[in-house]
């Protein structure tokens, strides 16, 4: 892949990221709704689960695909943990973005130099290099907290040479599970009609937002590395 092709690739992440994410977004909630009707009787959830691992793999793999991209995967996750129950749904989906996170890496490796001179111009390049020049793999886990696309940090982490693949990896695997849990507990709030997983729910993803942006505001002191 040469160079104008990498960064017309990139150009049109961005556009979408910029331009269509309220789109995507509306269009994942639109999906999810129609879902949700579609499976009054569970009739939709027992085709899915009824397909066994096609069904499983078929999840994981839009999952990692769509987490590559700006396009939100929400709407999977919740048919994720309708269709297999919270704790294998919460699972495969952090598998799919797990996934993901390996498969931007190695791209990003293979069309090294192409990408660098795209993204170190990218609008989120500055701050997620500033994290971790400050404090290395520490904050590089600290910068995928911050109120940035995830797909975006993924990208720029596996450019910054001083972070090896098993920084990249664990950070990624980690950051990703608090908002899992919280996606899952406002599901159960709502589907099981129970205030106060809803209410732990809604709570984690507050507390999630808040100290996003604390992050945001208030970088941590530089360490050795």
């Amino acid at each position: 892949m040469n160079f104008k092709v990498t960064k017309k690739t990139l150009s049109i992440l961005n556009t979408l990221e910029n331009h269509w994410s309220t789109a995507f977004f509306t269009i994942g909630i639109l999906i999810l709704l129609a879902f949700l009707y579609l499976d009054r009787r569970q009739e939709v959830s027992h085709i899915i689960r009824s397909a066994g691992w096609f069904g499983i793999l078929t999840a994981i793999i839009l999952i990692t695909l769509l987490s590559m991209t700006p396009i939100p995967t929400e709407s999977i996750t919740i048919i994720c943990l309708k269709s297999y129950g919270v704790g294998w749904g919460t699972f495969f989906s952090w598998v799919g973005s797990t996934l993901s996170s390996i498969a931007i890496y190695c791209l990003v490796q293979s069309i090294r130099e192409p990408l660098l001179q795209v993204l170190i111009s990218h609008k989120c390049y500055k701050k997620v290099n500033e994290w971790v020049k400050r404090s290395g793999t520490s904050g590089l886990m600290m910068a995928r907290l911050l109120p940035l696309p995830a797909f975006i940090v993924n990208y720029i982490a596996a450019i910054i040479p001083i972070i090896d693949f098993w920084s990249y990896f664990w950070t990624a695997a980690l950051t990703i599970i608090p908002s899992y849990i919280a996606t899952a507990l406002v599901f159960m709030g709502i589907s099981n009609r129970a205030k106060i997983w809803l209410l732990i729910g809604c709570s984690g993803m507050l507390i999630l937002w808040i100290f996003s942006y604390i992050l945001s505001r208030y970088p941590i002191r530089k360490e050795s590395y």
